[in-house]
């Protein structure tokens, strides 16, 4: 479950595809890293259990839903392709973690049966990097049409950043496990490296020195609306870190200074000099904002001086 009180207490049993998803990939995560630790066992244990929910909504014919029951009925359909993500990492690296059990030949016996058939789920995870650049490419496949605040064929910094972190979390697994990328997927991950390093261009801000959220097709950064002059500090600087472990991968000294001058400028643009902490969404000329639902004075998160 994912709706907890402060003492576990479950308030609701409704599970979230995100947070699924994000909950597999840690305990895999979790045990790929710190398999001799004495709670490894559980960890793994812990992600086969929650793979088996995950494998059930997968199992659903059409678009993947945002929430479920606890039996695993679609509730809430979110019509964004990010759902796709966080299952694709549940997958790759419940996969990954089970192939480092199976080198140690210390596989728990509620996970024998998906170690035998791992394959499946490094195959689920290439399936769900397809649907997601389809999806990237052509909303309508979400079941909604283009955002047209954006401009027909525009482009929202989510996907920038999810494109790269997939890509990345495939070069690191799939060389980890199989000690290199098969012809395909070198392909895809090429690509997808040469899209994410194309389109945060295109989303960066030379003078204010940060990414912005949305550009819409003429490739050109429009602060005329709220959507064009839309910014969260967070996004921005979570893609300057992918873009710094993309160049690593492929060299490009121009993306590098992009990413290093936008990390600064992120936190500079973000940072609340008065009550400290990030702000969760701003209008990147201070106007206000449209959207202004945050609560706690917008803020991301909040440090004590």
């Amino acid at each position: 479950f994912s709706c907890l009180d402060r003492d576990g207490t479950v308030y609701h049993t409704d599970k979230y595809s995100w947070l699924q998803g994000r909950q597999v990939y840690m305990f895999s995560h979790l045990y790929s890293e710190l398999p001799d630790r004495p709670e490894a066992k559980e960890w793994l244990v812990t992600a086969a259990v929650g793979m088996r929910f995950l494998k059930k909504i997968m199992a659903q014919e059409g678009l993947l839903f945002f929430s479920y029951s606890q039996d695993g009925r679609a509730q809430h359909l979110q019509r964004k392709p990010f759902g796709n993500v966080f299952l694709l990492h549940a997958n790759l690296e419940y996969y990954r973690a089970l192939s480092i059990a199976g080198v140690a030949k210390v596989v728990p016996e509620e996970c024998q049966e998906d170690y035998a058939n791992r394959l499946q789920f490094r195959a689920a995870a290439i399936r769900l990097f397809k649907e997601f650049r389809a999806m990237v490419a052509d909303p309508t496949l979400c079941g909604r049409p283009k955002v047209e605040s954006a401009g027909p064929g525009g482009t929202r910094l989510g996907e920038v950043m999810c494109t790269a972190a997939v890509a990345l979390h495939f070069e690191q697994t799939l060389t980890a496990v199989e000690g290199s990328l098969d012809a395909a997927q070198a392909a895809e991950n090429k690509a997808a490296f040469e899209d994410a390093l194309r389109l945060a261009r295109l989303h960066y801000d030379v003078e204010r020195r940060v990414f912005v959220e949305n550009v819409p097709a003429s490739g050109i950064i429009d602060y005329s609306t709220p959507d064009g002059r839309f910014f969260n500090a967070g996004h921005s600087v979570e893609v300057a870190w992918f873009l710094l472990r993309v160049v690593e991968l492929v060299p490009d000294s121009e993306a590098e200074v992009i990413a290093l001058q936008a990390l600064l400028g992120s936190l500079e643009a973000g940072w609340d000099t008065e009550h400290g902490g990030i702000y969760y969404m701003q209008d990147i000329l201070g106007k206000p904002l449209l959207d202004a639902t945050v609560v706690s004075e917008g803020k991301l998160c909040r440090t004590a001086h």
